[in-house]
C-alpha cells in the first residue's frame, strides 16, 4: 500500500511538472499557433501561415510564422503537389491586412522567427471583425500571392497556455505539501529491522 501511493505521488509530480513546462514553453515561445493556410499551393511553392494569439484581439500584438517550401518531385500516387518538400529560404514576404479603408503591412522575415527555417512577422489591428489578408511572396523560384481571411474579437485576453501552466505549479505545490503533511519522505524506504541480541 504504501509503495502504491509513492508510486502516484511520483507521477503526481511528473504529470504537472510537464503541465507547467508546456505552459511556460507555449506562453513564452513564438512560431506556430492556429494554422490559418496548410500546404496551400501559391506558385512554385507550398505555403502554410499560423497566427497566435488565439483569439486574434484588437490593439493586442499578432505572431504571424510563415513556413515555405517547394513541392516534392512529381509522384505517380499523389493526385496533387500537396506534400512540402525543402524550405525555401531568404524569400521577401509582405502580408497587406486591410478592413475597408484601413490598411496594416507587415514583413515577415526569418529575423523576426525563433527558427530560421520560418518566417514571422509582428502586427497590431486597430479593430475587431475580419480582416482580408494579402500575401506576396518574391523569391528565388518566382513571385506568387495568397489569399485568406482572419477574425479578431473583443473581450479579456486569455491566455490558456498561462492557465495550464499556472494549474501545474499549483498542483505540483499541492502535492509536495502532501507529502509533507503526510510523511511522505520517509514513504517507500526499507526501515530498520531491530537487532535481535543473543545471549
Amino acid at each position: 500500500m504504501f509503495m502504491t501511493r509513492y508510486r502516484w505521488q511520483r507521477w503526481g509530480v511528473l504529470v504537472c511538472g510537464l503541465l507547467l513546462g508546456w505552459g511556460v514553453l507555449a506562453a513564452e515561445g513564438h512560431g506556430g499557433g492556429t494554422p490559418q493556410l496548410t500546404n496551400v499551393v501559391s506558385g512554385e511553392y507550398l505555403l502554410s501561415v499560423w497566427t497566435q494569439p488565439e483569439p486574434l484581439r484588437p490593439e493586442e500584438e499578432m505572431h504571424m510564422t510563415v513556413a515555405l517550401s517547394r513541392p516534392l518531385a512529381e509522384n505517380p500516387d499523389l493526385s496533387e503537389h500537396d506534400v512540402a518538400g525543402l524550405p525555401v529560404l531568404n524569400a521577401k514576404i509582405e502580408a497587406t491586412f486591410s478592413q475597408g479603408s484601413e490598411r496594416v503591412v507587415a514583413e515577415v522575415t526569418h529575423a523576426n522567427a525563433a527558427n530560421q527555417l520560418f518566417y514571422e512577422g509582428h502586427l497590431t489591428l486597430p479593430r475587431e471583425g475580419v480582416w482580408d489578408v494579402h500575401l506576396t511572396i518574391a523569391g528565388m523560384f518566382g513571385a506568387s500571392e495568397t489569399d485568406f481571411t482572419v477574425t479578431l474579437v473583443s473581450g479579456p485576453s486569455v491566455s490558456w497556455q498561462l492557465v495550464v501552466g499556472s494549474g501545474g505549479l499549483l498542483l505540483l505545490l499541492l502535492v509536495v505539501g502532501w507529502r509533507r503533511w503526510s510523511g511522505g519522505g520517509d514513504v517507500g524506504r526499507e526501515r530498520p529491522r531491530p537487532r535481535v541480541r543473543s545471549e
